[in-house]
């Protein structure tokens, strides 16, 4: 599902959209590619993410047995960096 995009590429979706209640805050949104912001359109993120696992993404593997991988538990709100693609917290503004 994840994919990663060139900073000019990248748009701000949001997980509730405006026309459905949603604010423009940092929490409510996510950095998508123009093809999947146009996807999501008016669907929230959830029902977008069901809808991209069903229909979009494929599960590519070796044949060899995958191995069970224990989850962290996260607490605090997270992003994705565009810039490295990776996971980082999101640091209060003030």
């Amino acid at each position: 599902m994840y994919k990663k995009i060139e900073f000019s590429e990248m748009q701000t979706g949001h997980k509730t959209v405006a026309s459905k209640g949603g604010n423009a805050t940092l929490r409510n949104s996510v950095c998508l590619c123009y093809k999947c912001n146009k996807l999501q359109g008016t669907d929230s993120w959830a029902t977008f993410i069901k809808k991209m696992g069903k229909s979009e993404t494929r599960s590519v593997t070796s044949g060899k047995k995958r191995r069970s991988v224990k989850k962290k538990s996260l607490s605090g709100d997270y992003w994705i960096n565009p810039l490295t693609g990776r996971k980082e917290k999101v640091q209060p503004l003030f």
